[in-house]
C-alpha cells in the first residue's frame, strides 16, 4: 500500500488525505502481487455481450455466448473480453449508465459468474467518461445548481465536481486554450447542459430544452460540460451522451477504485483501461498522455493486484507504437501489465497491399524491447483499423493512398480526427478484418483464405497475448443494417443469429466454416508450442527476399521454430536456409510434413510455413 500512497500523493498532494482512510479500508489485509506468468495458451476472444443472439429472444445473449464458446472455442480460447455489458445508451456500450449492473437485455451477474468459471474474463473499465444518465454525472450537474439550503442537497453534495463544467462567461475565456486539446472527433469539446426540476423531481440533460415544451419545468441552471468523445448526428446536431469524469477530484478517483474492486469481486481477472490516455485535463495542453495519466494507471494496476493477486491490467492506447509503449513503465516500475498493439494489423494489411515484407520485418524487430508485454489484436478489433501507428513509418501521402484504396476497392469507410488547430487527418478505416483484407477481391476463395491466414499468422509471431474479435474467427464481411448505417464502425459490429451461425459453422461448404476451421487450427498449434510464450526471445532473419517475413522463435529448451510467411501473390523461392537455421530439415506444423532446408524451398502465394526443429 506504500507505493499506492506515494503515487497518489504525487497526483493529489495534500488532498489525498481526504480519501486515504477510505482507500486503506478497500485493501486492508491484502498483499501486492505481480502478475501471473503468461504462456502460449493465453489467447483472447473479443466480443460484445450480444454478438450472438437467439432468433426468438428465448435465451439471453450471455447464455448464448457461453454456449458458443463451449461448443466452438472451448479448447482454443482461454480469455474472453466482453465489451461493456453494463446498462448503456450510446456508443455501443461505452456510454455507461451504471458501472455496477448488467444490462438486462444481455443477462445478469449469474450469467457472468458462470462464464468466469470456465474462462478468464476481461471487463472493460471505462474510466474517462460516463453517460449523462450515470449518477456520477447527473448528480454532479444537479449539485452544482442546487441550493445548499435545499433539504435535498445532502443527497447530492458528495458528487461535487465529479465532472468539469463552465458557465457561458467561463467558456468564452477558456475557448482559446481548448483549441490545443487533441481528440478523435470533430464535434465541439464542450456540450451545453440544463439542470431542471419537474413535479419535484430533479434532472439534468445535455443540449437545450425546447422553448415550447418546458411546461411546468423550473430551470435551476445551465452551462457547458467537458465531452471529449461527443458524437454527431446525421442531421449535424450534437448527439452526445458521454461526459468526461474529473480526476482532479480525489473523491471521484476513490469512486472508480471501488468500481475496480467490484469488477474483480464479480469475476474479472483481466481489466482493460479504456481511453487510458485521456483522464487528466489541463487547460492549455493537449489533455492527452499527461504524466498524471501514467501515475493514475500505476495506482490502479497496484490496486487491482491488492484486490486480486492474479489480476492483469491492459491500457487501451490507440496510438503509434512509440507512444503506446510509454504506458508499460513509470520510472522503471510497472505501470500496466500489457498495452494494446495496434500496429501489427494495419501494417500487415499494408504489407499485403504493397506485397513487400520489409517494413513489417523492421517493425517486428522493434517490438523485442518490451519482451512480450503487449496485447495484440491479430485480426482487428471492434473499432476501425487505426491509422495512427502508420505515422511512425509512412508519409501522410502514402497513408492516404492506402486508406482510399481500401475505401474504393474493398468497400470500407473512413473516419477522421482533428489535430490541435483544426487540421483534419485520417483516423481509421472501418470494415471487418475479412473485408479489409479481401473486400472486392476477384481471387478464388482459397487464395483469399490464404491471405487472411497470412495476416493472422504474422500476428501470432508478435510476442504478446493474441486477441481476435469474434467476427474474425469466421471471416464475416462488412455488415449493412436494413435500417442503414448509423456510423462507419457499424460495418464491423454485426450481431449474428445463433440458429444461422451455429448451422454455418458445421457446414463444411460454408464460408464461415472454412475460415473458422483454418483459424482455429492455427490457434491450436500456437497454443501447444512453447516457442510462442511471450517471454521467450525471437529473431527476425534476413532472407534476402522482400516478399517473405522470416522469424525464428526460441523456447527455454531446445525447441525452435522458423516461420516463413509469403505476403505476395507469386511463388517465392528460398535457398540456403540450412546455413541460416543450422539444421537440415524441419517439420512444418501447418503443412504436416518434413521439409528439407538443404534444397530450395518454394512458397506458394500467401503460404505460411511453421517449421519446428530442435537445436
Amino acid at each position: 500500500m506504500y507505493e499506492v500512497d506515494s503515487l497518489l500523493k504525487r497526483v493529489y498532494g495534500g488532498d489525498f488525505e481526504k480519501i486515504k482512510e477510505q482507500m486503506l479500508s478497500l485493501v486492508k489485509r491484502k498483499r501486492f502481487s505481480d502478475e501471473g506468468s503468461l504462456d502460449s495458451s493465453d489467447i483472447v476472444l473479443i466480443t460484445y455481450a450480444d454478438s450472438i443472439k437467439s432468433e426468438d429472444d428465448s435465451e439471453k445473449p450471455l447464455v448464448v455466448l457461453r454456449e458458443f464458446l463451449r461448443r466452438f472455442l472451448a479448447d482454443t480460447i482461454k480469455i474472453v473480453h466482453i465489451l461493456p455489458f453494463y446498462p448503456w445508451d450510446t456508443d455501443r456500450g461505452f456510454s455507461i449508465m451504471d458501472y455496477r449492473d448488467v444490462d438486462k437485455r444481455f443477462g445478469n451477474w449469474e450469467d457472468i459468474r458462470k462464464l468466469s468459471q470456465e474462462f478468464n474474463l476481461m471487463f472493460d473499465f471505462v474510466l474517462n467518461h460516463a453517460s449523462i444518465n450515470n449518477p456520477l454525472v447527473k448528480n454532479s450537474l444537479i449539485e452544482k445548481h442546487l441550493s445548499h439550503s435545499d433539504r435535498r442537497y445532502e443527497r447530492y453534495k458528495r458528487y461535487k465536481d465529479f465532472v468539469i463544467t463552465f458557465s457561458d462567461e467561463e467558456k468564452k475565456k477558456v475557448e482559446p486554450l481548448l483549441k490545443k486539446v487533441v481528440r478523435p472527433r470533430a464535434t465541439p469539446l464542450l456540450t451545453h447542459y440544463v439542470v431542471y426540476e419537474k413535479k419535484g423531481e430533479l434532472d439534468a440533460v445535455l443540449g437545450y430544452l425546447e422553448k415550447g415544451g418546458r411546461g411546468d419545468l423550473k430551470i435551476l441552471g445551465e452551462g457547458w460540460v467537458w465531452t471529449t468523445f461527443s458524437r454527431p448526428r446525421k442531421d449535424g446536431k450534437e448527439m452526445t451522451r458521454q461526459v468526461d469524469l474529473n480526476y482532479h477530484n480525489p473523491h471521484l478517483f476513490l469512486e472508480m477504485a471501488k468500481t475496480l474492486a467490484f469488477y474483480l469481486e464479480k469475476g474479472a481477472r483481466w481489466i482493460r483501461f479504456d481511453a487510458a490516455g485521456y483522464l487528466w485535463k489541463k487547460l492549455g495542453s493537449t489533455c492527452v498522455h499527461k504524466k498524471e495519466d501514467h501515475l493514475l494507471l500505476s495506482v490502479l494496476t497496484r490496486l487491482a493486484k491488492l484486490f486480486e493477486s492474479s489480476a492483469i491490467t491492459i491500457a487501451e492506447v490507440n496510438e503509434r507504437q512509440s507512444r503506446a509503449f510509454e504506458y508499460l513503465e513509470e520510472e522503471g516500475k510497472k505501470e500496466v501489465d500489457l498495452v494494446y498493439q495496434f500496429t501489427h494489423f494495419v501494417l500487415a494489411v499494408y504489407s499485403l497491399y504493397k506485397e513487400d515484407a520489409r517494413l513489417y520485418s523492421q517493425w517486428l524487430e522493434s517490438t523485442a524491447k518490451v519482451k512480450g508485454r503487449q496485447f495484440v489484436t491479430v485480426l482487428g478489433s471492434h473499432d476501425g483499423m487505426g491509422l495512427k501507428p502508420l505515422r511512425d513509418v509512412l508519409s501522410e501521402e502514402e497513408i492516404n493512398k492506402f486508406a482510399f484504396s481500401l475505401k474504393e476497392k474493398n468497400k470500407c469507410l473512413l473516419n477522421y480526427s482533428y489535430l490541435p488547430g483544426g487540421k483534419k487527418v485520417l483516423y481509421e478505416v472501418c470494415g471487418t478484418a475479412w473485408s479489409l483484407i479481401n473486400g472486392g477481391s476477384n481471387l478464388p476463395f482459397s487464395l483469399q483464405l490464404k491471405r487472411y491466414l497470412a495476416v493472422l499468422s504474422l500476428g501470432l509471431l508478435v510476442k504478446g497475448v493474441p486477441a481476435l474479435y469474434i467476427n474474425s474467427v469466421f471471416g464475416s464481411e462488412n455488415y449493412y443494417p436494413p435500417s442503414g448505417l448509423d456510423e462507419a464502425r457499424t460495418l464491423n459490429r454485426e450481431s449474428f443469429l445463433k440458429e444461422y451461425l451455429f448451422k454455418e459453422l458445421v457446414n463444411d461448404s460454408s464460408h464461415y466454416r472454412q475460415v473458422y476451421r483454418e483459424v482455429v487450427n492455427l490457434l491450436r498449434i500456437r497454443k501447444q508450442e512453447k516457442v510462442f510464450n511471450p517471454s521467450f526471445p525471437f529473431e527476425v532473419v534476413d532472407l534476402l527476399n522482400k516478399k517473405v517475413v522470416g522469424v525464428i522463435l526460441e523456447s527455454d529448451g531446445k525447441e525452435r521454430l522458423v516461420s516463413l510467411v509469403n505476403i505476395s501473390s507469386e511463388e517465392q523461392r528460398l535457398e540456403k536456409l540450412e546455413d541460416l537455421v543450422h539444421v537440415k530439415e524441419v517439420y512444418d506444423l501447418i503443412g504436416g510434413k518434413v521439409v528439407s532446408l538443404s534444397k530450395e524451398i518454394v512458397l506458394s502465394p500467401y503460404q505460411v510455413m511453421w517449421g519446428k526443429y530442435e537445436e
